[in-house]
């Protein structure tokens, strides 16, 4: 039978199969370039597909005026360009334009469809298979048109089950949505506090010193092979640091060093966007380009401290002119190694890194419970629909 292996217990007729475009109207956005205003109809691309009405951009109305379909209360919006198949479901009657990179689904109204379902169902992995098998591939970047995805197979039940489903993964949906606003108020939160930390009223008695003379060069001995180690780069926004899959050389040759744990990174033409990390155990032996610096700390001197008061922001802004070079703009060892830093006494440096340690290992441990959630929606939604 055609059923689901995870169904509520009330329910057992059979799900029906029937292509998308029998059930729902299918449109793409405006082609034309958007003439962007300070004040108008808020308009939405790729980038606003998770809130819809989080949108900076706006057009005039008398562009909106020439939409022939424009959307409504329960209308689902899903990405057809780029990253094909996200969707979201609009829940306002504020009047949205929307670019071609967006398909608008609107249900017949037959009843057989219900969008909260539809709009849970184009993320059921099935779905999003389909979609990739027409996807048209030769293009860059990667599209697909609507009258394919009105080909796409959706598997139906009874209206009173689509409302129960979809009620339940929105519930779950909801909980994601706390979740991960919980995490950003946590990272707002350890911003404020830093901040507070590092440039209290008694820091103007703190000791300044300059880099040079608290960090050490890291290693600086050029690899032989580059494919005999894992490489590694710096994420901007002090998102740490991540193996690189790459398997070309650089194209300008530049030399590999291996970077060892404990020390501290930092990109020259990015550290000013937060990029800078220290090299965890995990990242221990690898190797990254010349276009990184890298520092071990002197003795006597905390690691974590110097890396807090490198990467605040507000410190990172004030030095960006420090960058040179005729293309793109770099940092160099000698200029970052001139710069200054305030230091207190130990007691007061060991109190500020372990607060900032508590509000990370709390961040890390709500990011746990967020990724478990996205888990076992993942899991449920590949057991809830056929």
């Amino acid at each position: 039978m055609n059923v689901p292996k995870l169904r509520f217990k009330e329910f057992n007729d059979e799900y029906k199969s029937i292509k998308l475009k029998d059930v729902s109207e299918i449109y793409d956005g405006t082609h034309e370039t958007p003439n962007y205003v300070e004040k108008g109809v808020k308009f939405v691309s790729v980038e606003n597909i998770s809130n819809l009405l989080d949108t900076t951009k706006f057009i005039p109305e008398s562009d909106y005026n020439k939409y022939k379909i424009k959307p409504k209360y329960n209308d689902v919006f899903m990405t057809r360009i780029g990253d094909i198949g996200t969707s979201s479901i609009y829940k306002s009657d504020e009047k949205l334009a929307y670019y071609v990179s967006l398909a608008l689904l609107r249900t017949k109204d037959n009843h057989i469809l219900i969008p909260d379902y539809l709009n849970q169902y184009i993320k059921n992995i099935s779905f999003q298979k389909e979609l990739y098998n027409r996807t048209i591939h030769v293009a860059f970047p990667k599209k697909i048109n609507t009258g394919e995805i009105g080909e796409c197979s959706i598997n139906l039940c009874s209206d009173k089950e689509q409302l129960k489903v979809s009620n339940f993964l929105s519930l779950l949906d909801k909980k994601i949505e706390l979740q991960s606003k919980k995490i950003e108020d946590l990272k707002l939160f350890k911003l404020y506090t830093e901040n507070s930390l590092l440039n209290s009223s008694n820091s103007i008695h703190w000791k300044k010193l300059k880099l040079n003379d608290i960090l050490i060069e890291g290693n600086k001995e050029p690899v032989k092979n580059t494919n005999n180690f894992k490489k590694i780069t710096i994420k901007l926004n002090l998102n740490g640091l991540e193996f690189n899959e790459s398997k070309r050389e650089m194209s300008d040759k530049r030399p590999f060093y291996i970077r060892e744990e404990n020390e501290i990174i930092i990109g020259k033409q990015n550290y000013f966007n937060g990029s800078i990390a220290i090299v965890t155990k995990e990242f221990s032996g690898c190797i990254c380009s010349n276009a990184i610096m890298s520092f071990k700390v002197k003795e006597g001197y905390n690691l974590k401290y110097i890396y807090l008061y490198l990467s605040q922001k507000r410190y990172m802004k004030e030095r960006e002119f420090l960058a040179n070079g005729t293309g793109q703009k770099e940092l160099s060892e000698k200029e970052f190694l001139k710069f200054t830093i305030k230091v207190p006494e130990d007691s007061v440096v060991n109190n500020i890194t372990n607060i900032i340690d508590k509000i990370n290992k709390k961040i890390n441990f709500e990011n746990n419970k967020l990724n478990k959630l996205i888990e076992l929606k993942k899991g449920l939604m590949q057991n809830m629909f056929v």
